[in-house]
């Protein structure tokens, strides 16, 4: 019998693409399932990202609650149940952000208890970081506050800002630069008797300070930091640690033109006549001063001013003292930095007498978590 093996073979071809092509339809199909809505998948993996930072959050605020025994932003946090937490929970501010009443700042936390603060982009408010907190059964609770699917995908997570400048002022010897950790503005040890090194320097309970040195101003020597160190802006904070062996008014740091006159004086942190810790900024056509405080002899102080071209605050241990509204423009240019004295002052008595140590110039006004952060040691 005579079989056509051509008609066999040619079925049998034919099954096997068969297969192959209901298989090839099954993969596109479930290929195509995926991509119909690409935006909606995006947007569950942004919500399940939020969720994620709320709870790191969350753990950070646990812990700091162990270590201090109070919530950051204490005070501010309501209490809440669970079924009310979107009309009764507070937003947390953005990083860096401290609008008066509007939202719990747990800068505090950064970078000791948490890496960065992160922000949703949904977030319309932009003093707000696009999460709330409430407090239950005495704990820290913290969730996104857009909780679906429907909002804009994106954010980040701001990390502790770098200074313009910072002076440990580690030195072993007067000899070599006043280094400047950022890089930027090495300065110079001067005067009759520069600056001596010391090994006093600041320290509590609550952080070993790491800087091991200090330097000593007599009254008749300062560091000076090259011409061009400036701030872009009006946006400025300065820090410092001090101990001044008798209070008088004295200079921490200051840019100044050599003029006598405080119009002539940029920008300067100090001590007034009375004792209380001074800010003051200049246009070149006016100058104002923000004084508050007492500043003690012979005790390490951590001080600090900021200023945002709308108010100047102070700070003394971590902890605001007080702001006052101005609107200078900082006057910009070519004039001399000094620590410990002012070159309006050269020949005067505006000298420094005590120790300085871990000098800090950054390009924004702090907030009062992030200078807390500063004065505790945690940056």
């Amino acid at each position: 019998m005579f079989v056509d093996t051509r008609s066999s073979h040619h079925r049998g071809f034919t099954l096997i693409e068969l297969l192959l092509t209901i298989t090839v339809i099954a993969i596109l199909s479930g290929i195509t399932i995926v991509a119909i809505n690409p935006i909606k998948q995006f947007l569950k993996l942004q919500e399940v990202g939020n969720a994620y930072r709320a709870e790191q959050l969350q753990k950070a605020i646990f812990q700091y609650l162990v270590d201090r025994n109070g919530f950051p932003g204490d005070g501010n946090i309501p209490e809440c149940t669970e079924s009310d937490k979107n009309t009764c929970a507070k937003p947390i501010c953005r990083y860096g952000k401290t609008p008066p009443g509007g939202c719990v700042n747990i800068d505090v936390l950064i970078p000791r208890y948490i890496a960065c603060m992160p922000f949703d982009a949904a977030e319309v408010n932009v003093e707000f970081s696009g999460y709330k907190i409430y407090v239950q059964a005495g704990r820290g609770n913290v969730f996104p506050a857009s909780e679906n699917e429907n909002q804009a995908a994106g954010g980040g997570c701001e990390p502790f800002p770098d200074a313009t400048a910072r002076y440990a002022l580690d030195e072993s010897n007067t000899a070599s630069p006043a280094a400047d950790a950022m890089d930027n503005f090495a300065g110079t040890y001067a005067g009759a008797d520069k600056p001596t090194p010391s090994t006093d320097v600041p320290s509590s309970a609550e952080f070993a300070f790491s800087n091991p040195r200090s330097s000593t101003f007599d009254g008749d020597d300062h560091i000076v930091i090259p011409v061009g160190m400036d701030v872009p802006g009006n946006d400025l904070t300065i820090t410092a640690w001090i101990k001044m062996s008798s209070v008088a008014e004295a200079t921490i740091i200051a840019k100044a033109s050599s003029e006598t006159l405080p119009v002539n004086t940029w920008w300067q942190l100090g001590v007034d006549t009375s004792g209380s810790l001074r800010l003051r900024v200049s246009d070149g056509v006016s100058a104002t001063d923000y004084s508050r405080g007492s500043v003690d002899a012979n005790r390490w102080t951590h001080v600090a001013g900021t200023y945002n071209g709308d108010r100047m605050c102070l700070f003394m241990d971590g902890e605001r003292l007080g702001c006052q509204s101005n609107s200078t423009n900082l006057r910009k240019g070519a004039a001399s930095v000094w620590i410990g004295d002012t070159p309006a002052n050269a020949g005067g008595t505006n000298h420094f007498q005590g120790w300085i140590d871990d000098v800090r110039i950054y390009p924004l006004p702090l907030s009062e978590g992030q200078i807390e952060v500063i004065a505790t040691g945690g940056v």
